[in-house]
């Protein structure tokens, strides 16, 4: 009776490490599906606020969009911001992106703010893109409101002459023209 038991409760062991198992497995699959659900909510919330900004600018003159122009900020945290830029020329150009901030109300130290996004965007004549700028507050930073800009110069191609008694010499080169400064405040909190 002995042995009948044990293979009785080694069957059971088994029923049961089967359906723990295939529970696992099933937790696992609806934990993965809603990430995933997240996951595209957020593309979602990310092209919408893209397609805004687009109707922003061609729904007005500007030059330069940001989807958000007040930001409020924890210490050591991050956030994404899009922006977007016309190009009203007739030709395409490569536009030169440098945001920064300029100053502070308590006159704090403005470098505790990084801002990381491309260097250069390249927008098609008569056209608008929008890119994502990514700003980061140190977690040491001073609680403060911040005055930034994003400032936007059109890269063209130049021709440099240098002229000399004996010889001229022609150097292609790029240099950037200012097309637009557009400010925005960040208030650490």
């Amino acid at each position: 009776m002995s042995k009948r038991a044990d293979l009785s409760l080694s069957i059971n062991a088994i029923v049961v490490l089967i359906l723990a198992i295939t529970m696992l497995g099933l937790g696992l699959a609806f934990i993965r599906n809603t990430f995933v659900k997240t996951e595209q909510q957020f593309i979602d919330v990310a092209d919408g606020v893209k397609a805004q900004i687009v109707e922003s600018i061609q729904n007005s003159d500007e030059k330069i969009a940001l989807n958000q122009f007040e930001i409020e900020m924890k210490r050591g945290s991050s956030r994404d911001i899009y922006y977007g830029i016309r190009n009203v020329f007739d030709t395409d150009e490569t536009f030169h992106i440098e945001p920064r901030c300029v100053s502070s109300i308590e006159g704090s130290v403005v470098d505790v703010i990084t801002f990381s996004t491309f260097s250069e965007l390249d927008v098609q004549a008569g056209q608008i893109e929008v890119s994502k700028l990514i700003i980061s507050v140190d977690s040491g930073a001073p609680l403060d409101s911040y005055a930034c800009e994003l400032e936007v110069t059109s890269t063209k191609e130049s021709v440099i002459i240098t002229e000399t008694e004996t010889s001229t010499t022609f150097t292609f080169g790029n240099m950037y023209y200012p097309y637009f400064t557009k400010k925005f405040f960040i208030k650490v909190i």
